[in-house]
């Protein structure tokens, strides 16, 4: 329920629905593998001793390695950073404390709804 795989849960499963939906999936395990060596760094406890939840840092993974962004970027960094701070607003409005599992969802929800104003592509949810 709660721990750092969180952080690289959530950009998995929005790059895997992403590129799912584009019809990409030849670059779906490249793409996971490189999230997967980002996400390593934002360890457990990020959201309490860094001020920023790992799902949220898990979202601006998501949409680094989707646009191929880099420290020199000019709007794949824009769009990386508001990203993550979408969805870091969404989670903190909800409140403490930490819960990697409801946290992530609303990483994902979020997400979901900046893919669709930024790149036109639509991730629906499916809950069950």
């Amino acid at each position: 329920m709660h721990g750092p795989e969180h952080h690289f849960l959530v950009p998995a499963v929005l790059l895997s629905a992403y590129y799912n939906v584009t019809g990409e999936t030849d670059k779906k395990e490249e793409k996971i593998n490189l999230a997967q060596k980002r996400a390593i760094s934002v360890l457990g406890g990020f959201c309490g001793y860094q001020g920023d939840c790992g799902a949220a840092v898990g979202v601006g993974i998501f949409v680094s390695v989707m646009t191929g962004s880099n420290p020199l970027s000019t709007n794949e960094w824009r769009l990386s950073n508001l990203a993550t701070g979408r969805s870091l607003i969404t989670i903190a409005e909800h409140g403490g404390p930490r819960c990697c599992k409801r946290n992530s969802f609303l990483a994902i929800l979020e997400a979901t709804k900046f893919v669709q104003e930024n790149f036109k592509v639509v991730l629906q949810l499916v809950l069950i």
